[in-house]
Parts: structure tokens; C-alpha cells; sequence
């Protein structure tokens, strides 16, 4: 019985930007592929088996903010807290005087 399809980075980076990658249990991506895919501002679509539609999906303005978000953390060394409910981020940072609110998405 033959595995999944896998995507590597070398399958998104020959992608163009703003496509999208359908993943399923008959089709998984490498951690890095997922990165690139994130970088490149290519949409990842995840079907549960049996599932003929997308259940969850990183779209185009779902990811921009996502990426606007990451690019704050980014901006600003420190150590993070990322809980993610319903599909939304809520970071909170940590400094020397505990936890502190820093951003949603």
C-alpha cells in the first residue's frame, strides 16, 4: 500500500504566490514546505477524510493578518505565549513582570 503524497519545499517554491495546497491524510506537507508556503503567501486547505470540502483553510486575508501578526513578534525579541481558539491567534508576552496582552488575530 503505497503512503501519502508529499510536498516538499521544493513543490511550493516552483509554485506560484497565491496559489494554494490542498492537504488530506492521502496528501501531507513537510514542516518546511509549510514555512515556504507561509512565506510565499500560499493558501493551505486541510479536507478531513472522506470529505469532499475544505473544513479549515488559511485564505488570503486570514493569512495576511496572520503574517501581520507573526511580522510584530518578529519585530520585537522577547518570549511569547500563542494560544490559538476558533481559528484566532491571542499572543501574550512574557517580561519580567509577567504576562503581558500583545496582540490578536
Amino acid at each position: 500500500m503505497p503512503g501519502p503524497q508529499l510536498v516538499t519545499e521544493r513543490d511550493v517554491l516552483a509554485m506560484p504566490a497565491g496559489s494554494r495546497i490542498v492537504l488530506s491524510a492521502k496528501r501531507i506537507a513537510t514542516p518546511a514546505a509549510l514555512d515556504a508556503a507561509f512565506r510565499r503567501h500560499i493558501g493551505v486547505v486541510y479536507e478531513e477524510p472522506g470529505e469532499d470540502k475544505p473544513v479549515q483553510t488559511a485564505g488570503d486575508s486570514a493569512l495576511l493578518n496572520d503574517t501581520a501578526l507573526l511580522n510584530k513578534i518578529r519585530a520585537k525579541d522577547g518570549t511569547y505565549v500563542v494560544v490559538v481558539k476558533s481559528g484566532r491567534m491571542i499572543v501574550t508576552s512574557i517580561g519580567q513582570e509577567g504576562p503581558e496582552p500583545f496582540a490578536q488575530s
